[in-house]
């Protein structure tokens, strides 16, 4: 990325160029920034394609690591209500939206200090929101002129937080709802095996009541 100064040529942006890169790999793409030659559009799509499958790939073991250690601490505190997929899915949840809240705090500031933009609380959430759910919509963005060294640590740790309790947040969400299928659908298989038992019972009572001496029912095998 580079930064017009007003003359004929452009001031090369490291930083800036390091958070676009980010928001590749991210596939957060906000849209202000984007090659300009068939050689950065190369790049983007050969290199920039395989840090989209690293990204994910850490992502989702970062959210499953991070889970498995909670349910761990809380099993081994006595807390195992806290693990279950309904109370972690509320856990997950309620952190991950008072994670945007930070993220959408540190952005007001970070728009008055380096650009005396005034940003509203709800489009500052809604920034967080867009940027930690990789939508990206372009409509709220850092604009790189801005962007400085401390920034590329900065929002890329914020944001990296908030995938996690997002991907946490996702998996227990997921479970919750393979939980209430299994409860609510049983499968062909079982339902069978239910019947052969009711069946089983009802021949064994009838075995029963006829007592010595009656015809013996046949139990079905």
């Amino acid at each position: 990325a580079s930064i017009a100064t007003g003359g004929g040529e452009c001031v090369l942006n490291a930083p800036a160029a390091a958070w676009f890169w980010f928001t590749v790999q991210t596939t957060i793409g906000y849209g202000n920034m984007a090659p300009a030659t068939s050689n950065g559009r190369i790049m983007v799509f050969t290199v920039g394609f395989l840090s989209i499958l690293g990204f994910a790939g850490v992502l989702a073991s970062a959210g499953y690591i991070l889970s498995f250690l909670f349910d761990d601490f809380v099993d081994r505190h006595g807390m195992k209500m806290m693990s279950k997929p309904w109370c972690a899915s509320i856990l997950w949840g309620s952190t991950y939206y008072v994670w945007m809240l930070v993220i959408g705090s540190y952005t007001q500031s970070w728009k008055q200090d380096r650009l005396d933009i005034t940003l509203d609380t709800r489009d500052a959430y809604w920034f967080a929101f867009i940027s930690t759910t990789t939508v990206g919509l372009g409509d709220i963005f850092l604009e790189p002129e801005g962007i400085t060294g401390r920034d590329v640590f900065a929002f890329p740790f914020l944001f990296l937080i908030g995938f996690m309790f997002l991907s946490a947040f996702l998996g227990k969400f997921a479970e919750l709802i393979m939980h209430l299928l299994r409860h609510e659908r049983k499968s062909f298989v079982d339902t069978l095996l239910e019947q052969r038992v009711r069946l089983k019972d009802t021949f064994a009572n009838r075995k029963k009541c006829m007592g010595v001496g009656g015809t013996d029912v046949p139990a079905p095998e």
